[in-house]
């Protein structure tokens, strides 16, 4: 049926075996410009991003090559500061999928202080993730992924950093290598070998799992 003969109906959930109604909470996505990684908001050190260079979950030629360097170096592509609040939950994601990228990190961080940071490392190969902070606290809440199909997965990371300032979300590819709290604001250096990931739809959000 036409998608407007449905407008303002209610969604059902099916995954408990019985209809329910699916109720989630309204939230707002942070990040600007969150599909365009090639916008300047995006900061990027360490890599290069090609866009509209495969299929995204949407079914459109717009997803976009995320491509290492090959020095030395921690890898960094953020989007600018957001405002967070002490004892509330920060969440951040991304879709990827891989090429020939095995690992890469979701990172939340304080802007003005690099001790205070969470991360979790999402190895593509076993779909796992493991988990780590700097030295100023344990702020690690919860990782996710989600499979969506054609090899794509939602990977999503939920910090509570406990203060109330200006927070950066990174992703970070990484060699595999386990987190440790002395990790430059949660970044692996290493030297790579021109590894590539395709990533699409970033969302940085206030609350406990990703909408």
């Amino acid at each position: 049926y036409p998608t407007t003969t449905r407008t303002n109906l209610a969604r059902i959930d099916y995954s408990s075996g019985e209809a329910a109604l699916l109720i989630e909470p309204q939230r707002t996505n942070l990040i600007k410009y969150s599909q365009d990684y090639s916008n300047s908001s995006w900061n990027k050190f360490g890599l290069t991003i090609t866009a509209n260079s495969g299929t995204s979950p949407t079914g459109a030629n717009d997803a976009s090559l995320l491509t290492e360097d090959n020095t030395n170096t921690q890898r960094t592509l953020g989007n600018e500061a957001i405002a967070v609040i002490s004892g509330v939950n920060t969440n951040v994601s991304v879709f990827v999928k891989k090429d020939t990228m095995s690992f890469f990190r979701l990172i939340i961080n304080r802007a003005t202080d690099g001790t205070y940071w969470s991360a979790a490392q999402f190895n593509l190969d076993t779909l796992t993730f493991t988990s780590g902070n700097g030295t100023a606290g344990n702020f690690f809440v919860s990782a996710l992924i989600e499979d969506f199909g054609n090899g794509w997965y939602k990977c999503s990371l939920t910090a509570n950093l406990n203060i109330t300032d200006n927070a950066l979300a990174f992703i970070s590819p990484s060699d595999g290598v386990a987190i440790a709290s002395s990790d430059a604001r949660g970044r692996r250096a290493y030297t790579s070998a021109n590894k590539r990931l395709l990533i699409f739809g970033s969302q940085q959000e206030v609350g406990s799992y990703p909408t």
